[in-house]
């Protein structure tokens, strides 16, 4: 489980999901004072997004052994991450004269840059465990036809 760079990457992910569970989304200013404080978990977009895609980060570091299993669900939890990043965006333009959003709401899209590498290497290990079973078999066929 260790010994690969794209678990460690998926931990890094899911760490950062993590800490969004505890931070606030957004501080609204008023008179130069903090006046109030939106959490993640006072919109609903936000929650569904923020355990959609920690629950599939979680299920991405526990799949290690079952490599094309591990490379579905960091597809789809790279696009949700994506989408949480993106909502997150489209909220940060809107956002009124005041409201002030957090360093948390750049961590998904630091999640998908993270989510992209390790896709990429599970892509490469899955290429060498296939390329590894093509070469044994081509090894114990051809050692068949000697006999």
């Amino acid at each position: 489980m260790w010994q690969r760079i794209q678990t460690l990457y998926l931990l890094i992910a899911t760490g950062l999901l993590a800490a969004m569970c505890f931070c606030d989304a957004a501080v609204i200013y008023e008179g130069g004072q903090a006046a109030d404080s939106i959490s993640y978990w006072d919109k609903t977009v936000y929650w569904v997004l923020l355990l959609a895609t920690l629950l599939g980060h979680l299920i991405a570091v526990n799949t290690y052994k079952l490599l094309v299993l591990q490379l579905r669900v960091t597809t789809v939890t790279l696009l949700a991450t994506l989408g949480f990043g993106i909502v997150l965006a489209i909220d940060y333009l809107r956002a009124p004269e005041g409201l002030v959003f957090g360093i948390t709401a750049v961590f998904p899209l630091v999640c998908a840059v993270l989510d992209g590498l390790a896709l990429r290497g599970i892509f490469r290990d899955q290429i060498i465990l296939e390329s590894a079973y093509r070469l044994r078999d081509h090894h114990r066929r051809s050692g068949r036809e000697k006999r």
